[in-house]
């Protein structure tokens, strides 16, 4: 019976070599033959230079995480050998220039290491190609390895160099180059794996970022103002690059304070308005935020997240701004806060947040990190025209109430709403506590009323926010409680358990993380047949070290989560690391 296909393959040099252009090709080819791909990579924070890695984990089943074994290693220098050597697995193929590096066959033996020395440089020197070139020489062997047709890679270097017919007729000679170099020379070393080319539907390789900017242009986004801040800045890059074709104001600000409240002015005058940012830059719009909190303006915060304090390591992936985001800006003042857990979930946030923005009339801020907003994965097209665009208690010049009370103090909590120039309905805002017409007031009626009525927006949104969502039985053995972007690894880690193992694990994923419903969180917990049942074991896995959510559960519900899997070394979890922690609490 022949195994189902499921490999990593990696490639490593220093910052120039082309690393991120030639992962995304390969991952391409590989879903447009009818797999499914989710990448990773590594890069320091340098201007230029440093060693950078990009790992594609393939698969002939949706692909959620990637791998941290290593079967197809392309090393474009020796570093790349010295650094990965440890990832790699039982049988993995090495392609790399015999001239340039020496790998001895004593080092290959204990892991059945096969070489497949490639002549990069020979190849590239006899074709008129520039060094950089090499990673396509790569691709080609790499393809050559797995059987990967080469026609689906002429097609990609086609449509990725469009305008430059030169450039096309160039790589697609050195694709040919190092596929044929591969199938000539290394037949009687058995190819690792043979991929059999399948007919699907439509699918995308794409990012997180990119679904996030997709799912709000699609949910109405007029105005994004940011600022560039690793690993935020590709949300910023997509939306300069789709402004004028969506009719978009984009706006490149200074620093993050102005793109905050650019983007708060956009939204004050009716725009579906957004920001996005890192932990540091969010820093910095905590002002911004209680100014939008105060006069109830409906605003999107994204705030990908990297490892802090400070400014940490800017390159690599945390869940730590969880507990910081929810207590930004001085005060108390409802938000909501959300975690997409995947790439759809970055589309379906990226148009939601914006109608739970308006619809509560208070700030939304979206959760995402480096392993997610910068990983690419092969997804179905997203229904961007079944969105739902939902304003709330807008108004119209026609529906405007005579005595118009911006802040009207009403039952939900969310107060009917004009926007400015609209025919009687004048109103104050400032950044002053207020009565209920928005003049600056400092009695106690007025800000005891206008906290409380804030308050109750929480209250309304909870009836219809998203739960906490089971991803299987409720009988399982073992249940690990999960946010965000850790969803894909757990559940690529579940899939791939031992068969003695399979049904007996479930994931309960929060995607909603602000407001939490404390006394649901515990029924689902406690009660029969409650997930904290005799006999039943409860983890909380997340990327940080203090377990932020963990701690938020508690806060609401009086449930402490002693079992912890906690990572925060600034790396995403890889499935080989939670197939073992599962194990373990299975044991």
């Amino acid at each position: 019976m022949q195994h189902e296909v499921r490999f990593t393959w990696k490639i490593g040099g220093e910052a120039g070599f082309g690393i991120k252009s030639a992962g995304i090709i390969f991952a391409k080819a590989c879903m447009r033959s009818g797999l499914y791909a989710f990448d990773y990579t590594e890069y320091p924070s340098l201007i230029r230079g440093g060693h950078n890695t990009y790992q594609v984990t393939v698969g002939e089943r949706p692909v959620h995480a990637v791998h941290q074994a290593v079967d197809i290693l392309v090393a474009l220098n020796k570093h790349t050998i010295d650094q990965q050597w440890s990832e790699l697995s039982h049988g993995a193929a090495v392609v790399y220039d015999e001239d340039e590096i020496k790998l001895s066959a004593a080092k290959c033996q204990a892991k059945n290491i096969q070489r497949v020395s490639v002549p990069f440089k020979k190849i590239i020197d006899e074709i008129g190609g520039g060094e950089i070139m090499r990673n396509t020489v790569a691709i080609g062997a790499s393809a050559a390895l797995i059987h990967l047709p080469l026609a689906m890679l002429n097609q990609i270097i086609t449509e990725l160099f469009a305008s430059k017919p030169d450039a096309i007729a160039l790589n697609i000679k050195a694709l040919e180059r190092g596929y044929a170099h591969v199938k000539d020379d290394h037949k009687k070393e058995g190819l690792i794996i043979k991929l059999e080319p399948v007919a699907r539907e439509k699918r995308l390789y794409i990012s997180g970022n990119e679904a996030l900017g997709i799912g709000a242009l699609a949910g109405g986004l007029d105005f994004f103002a940011g600022y560039p801040m690793t690993p935020s800045t590709t949300v910023l890059q997509y939306f300069a690059g789709k402004a004028v074709e969506q009719g978009l104001v984009f706006k490149h600000a200074e620093d993050e304070i102005s793109a905050v409240n650019m983007a708060m002015g956009a939204a004050h005058v009716g725009a579906r308005a957004m920001t996005a940012t890192s932990g540091g830059g969010f820093a910095l719009m905590g002002e911004g935020l209680g100014l939008c909190a105060v006069s109830e303006t409906p605003l999107v915060l994204v705030d990908v997240q990297r490892p802090g304090p400070a400014t940490g390591m800017p390159t690599w992936t945390d869940q730590g701004d969880l507990q910081f985001v929810l207590h930004a800006g001085q005060g108390e003042f409802p938000r909501i806060i959300a975690a997409p857990g995947d790439i759809e979930e970055c589309f379906t946030l990226g148009a939601e947040s914006l109608n739970w923005a308006e619809k509560y009339q208070l700030p939304v801020i979206l959760l995402s990190d480096k392993f997610l907003g910068e990983g690419y994965g092969t997804v179905t097209p997203f229904a961007e025209d079944k969105v739902t665009i939902e304003r709330g208690k807008l108004l119209t010049e026609k529906t405007i109430p005579k005595n118009y009370k911006r802040y009207k103090i009403t039952q939900d909590g969310v107060s009917p709403r004009a926007l400015p120039g609209m025919k009687n309905g004048i109103y104050w805002a400032d950044s002053y506590e207020h009565t209920e017409q928005g003049f600056s007031s400092e009695l106690a009626s007025d800000r005891v009323a206008q906290v409380d009525k804030r308050a109750r927006k929480l209250a309304t949104a909870l009836k219809e926010l998203p739960a906490p969502k089971l991803y299987g039985s409720t009988k399982a053995q073992l249940i690990l409680v999960a946010w965000g972007s850790t969803k894909g690894p757990i559940l690529d880690a579940i899939e791939l358990l031992p068969k003695k193992y399979q049904g007996k694990v479930s994931l309960l994923h929060f995607t909603v993380l602000w407001p939490l419903d404390g006394k649901a969180i515990r029924a689902q917990l406690e009660s029969k047949p409650g997930l904290l049942a005799r006999g039943r074991k409860v983890v909380l896995i997340e990327n940080n070290s203090n377990g932020q959510l963990g701690e938020l559960i508690r806060q609401e519900s009086g449930i402490e989560i002693k079992d912890k899997v906690l990572k925060y070394d600034g790396r995403p979890f890889f499935v080989e690391e939670l197939v073992q922690h599962i194990t373990h609490f299975l044991q």
